[in-house]
């Protein structure tokens, strides 16, 4: 909206879904393309879902997670707002439009191979055990 307002933007609909504002608001909270993404990494984490509108930083903070689960966590749902913001600055940009398994699997791919290069050689039994059993590759 504020891109619009100045010029930039022509787009007062959003590129994703089209059932909305384009807002920052709806982008990241309300958007039905955002929500797949979110939900498809919510599924591959093997997590509950969580409300979008408490944020996810609160939520992930809120679990009783080891240090490493919750930065990994935190992570690979950080990648997937960025791929988010980047995939509707495609489609306005030059058009392009990934479905969502498409996009899911993009961040998957990236995020796990990422997460894997920065992992500590001396991870606790329990969270190589959890990262092993998390699903972001398919």
């Amino acid at each position: 909206m504020k891109l619009r307002k100045m010029g930039i933007s022509p787009h007062a609909q959003c590129l994703l879904c089209g059932n909305g504002q384009a807002t920052h608001e709806h982008l990241f909270r309300r958007c039905e393309y955002s929500r797949k993404i979110l939900d498809g990494l919510t599924d591959r984490l093997h997590l509950r879902r969580f409300n979008p509108n408490n944020g996810i930083l609160h939520w992930i903070c809120g679990r009783k997670w080891t240090p490493m689960k919750k930065g990994i966590n935190l992570s690979i749902f950080m990648a997937g707002y960025y791929h988010i913001w980047w995939q509707r600055n495609q489609v306005r940009v030059e058009g392009c439009f990934k479905r969502p398994e498409v996009l899911l699997r993009e961040i998957g791919q990236c995020t796990f191979l990422r997460v894997k290069q920065i992992l500590p050689h001396s991870l606790t039994r329990r969270d190589e055990v959890w990262f092993q059993t998390i699903d972001l590759l398919y």
